[in-house]
């Protein structure tokens, strides 16, 4: 289900805030698809980029140690000339938007830094098979998800 807010009582608007389910926690900070939103969306204006199509998902362990990190994919306007600059803005959103997430990155304490992963355009509704655009791409991804994801990836030249 999606949540809403009221930005006005009277007469009635609201605003599409999120969705119910779905958040990332590597180690109980939950993450909500609003802060992704708000932290991957301040990184791509900052960037100069744009992608209506990216979600992220979890990954545990990762980099041979018992700690995880988010990942983020992405299908970008074009491939980002500063992947790794990319990736730390996305990071910097999500400490402002989440204080527990900050604590558990600080000093790679709990949480590595995220990793992005590029994506042709088209292959989330390809994969996830979404075939119209009232279906839309999940902002937070099941493993399942992610794993499909990144199995497509790995078969893209």
């Amino acid at each position: 289900g999606d949540c809403v807010r009221f930005t006005n009582l009277a007469p009635h608007l609201l605003v599409f805030a999120g969705r119910l389910k779905g958040m990332l926690s590597l180690t109980q900070e939950l993450t909500t698809q609003r802060e992704l939103e708000r932290a991957v969306g301040r990184a791509l204006a900052e960037a100069r980029h744009s992608s209506d199509a990216y979600a992220a998902a979890t990954e545990l362990p990762a980099d041979g140690s018992s700690k995880g990190r988010y990942v983020v994919l992405m299908e970008l306007d074009r491939y980002p000339a500063d992947l790794a600059g990319l990736e730390r803005q996305i990071d910097r959103g999500l400490c402002d938007e989440n204080r527990v997430y900050k604590a558990h990155r600080a000093g790679n304490v709990a949480i590595l830094p995220p990793r992005i992963v590029c994506l042709d355009s088209g292959t989330f509704r390809r994969v996830l098979g979404l075939s119209n655009v009232q279906q839309k791409i999940p902002r937070i991804l099941t493993a399942v998800q992610r794993d499909r994801l990144l199995e497509e990836h790995q078969r893209m030249p």
